[in-house]
C-alpha cells in the first residue's frame, strides 16, 4: 500500500498546474487521503495486533505526507505566478502540515478503521428471525 501511495505521490507531484494553486495542493493532499482511508479499512480486516499496527501507521503518514507535500506544491504553484505577492514567498507557510500534519492524519485514520470495524462487526452479527 506504501508503495502505490508514493507512486501515487510522485506522479502528481510532476504535472504543470498551470496557476492552480487549489488543484496542486488537493490533487497530492487527496492522494494521501485515499491511501490513508485505505490503510484505515484495510486494518480493520487484519485480525491481529501486529498487522493492524503497522497498517495504521502507514495510513498516517500518507495523509501526513500528503498534507505537506499538498502545501509545497501549492506553494511552488503559488511563486511560479507572475507577479506573486510577498505571502507566497514566506517560509513558515508550508511548514504548518509538516509539523502538526500528524493530527489530522491520526484522526482521519481512526475514524475509518472504527467505520470499518463497525461495518464488519454488523455485517458478520447473527440475523434474529
Amino acid at each position: 500500500m506504501g508503495l502505490t501511495v508514493i507512486i501515487g505521490f510522485w506522479i502528481a507531484y510532476k504535472p504543470d498546474y498551470g496557476q492552480s494553486f487549489s488543484a496542486a495542493s488537493f490533487t497530492v493532499a487527496g492522494i494521501g487521503l485515499l491511501g490513508g482511508i485505505t490503510c484505515g479499512m484495510l486494518a480493520a480486516r487484519n485480525r491481529s495486533y501486529w498487522g493492524r499496527a503497522p497498517l495504521l501507521l502507514t495510513g498516517v503518514l500518507c495523509i501526513w505526507f500528503g498534507l505537506a507535500l499538498g502545501a509545497d506544491k501549492g506553494y511552488r504553484v503559488w511563486q511560479s505566478m507572475p507577479k506573486a505577492p510577498g505571502e507566497a514567498y514566506a517560509d513558515t507557510n508550508a511548514i504548518l502540515p509538516l509539523l502538526v500534519g500528524w493530527i489530522p492524519g491520526s484522526l482521519i485514520v481512526g475514524v475509518a478503521f472504527g467505520l470499518a470495524l463497525l461495518t464488519l462487526w454488523l455485517y458478520q452479527r447473527p440475523m434474529k428471525d
